[in-house]
């Protein structure tokens, strides 16, 4: 199969692809999931391996509601980058969203020990609410 360079048949430079992250973004700031989607999903096929396109639409489609196509994003940004934080929370939260409870809990378990309080606070709330919605502990 052959690989296309779609950033040269395109014409864009570095200039370009910086003003369609930040639009993608911005649509997504703005709650327009669908529209950033676009443009994340387009960013992607010109690049496959760029990090923050990963990340940002797997967040995007978890807020679309696509937990599973997601997941697949994001597990294609922690191979590359493993340690980033929002990514792992962003796991977290669809892992518990799809019922793999356990998985989701062994991520926020290292969540809440990163050595930062915002997340470890938000790994904490995730781990409670997990556990009441199991039954285990009472509100």
């Amino acid at each position: 199969m052959i690989e296309l360079d779609w950033q040269d048949i395109l014409g864009w430079n570095s200039e370009h692809i910086s003003q369609a992250r930040s639009l993608g973004y911005l649509y997504y700031k703005q709650g327009q999931y669908d529209i950033a989607s676009k443009f994340f999903e387009a960013l992607l096929v010109i690049n496959p391996h760029a990090l923050y396109e990963l990340r940002t639409l797997g967040a995007t489609y978890y807020k679309l509601d696509r937990p599973k196509e997601a997941l697949v994003l994001l597990d294609r940004a922690l191979d590359i980058d493993p340690s980033h934080l929002p990514t792992l929370m962003n796991r977290c939260r669809i892992l518990l969203a799809l019922g793999d409870r356990r998985s989701a809990l062994e991520i926020a378990s290292l969540l809440r020990d990163s050595g930062n309080q915002r997340v470890a606070k938000t790994a904490d709330a995730l781990i409670a609410s997990s556990q009441i919605l199991s039954g285990k502990q009472t509100p």
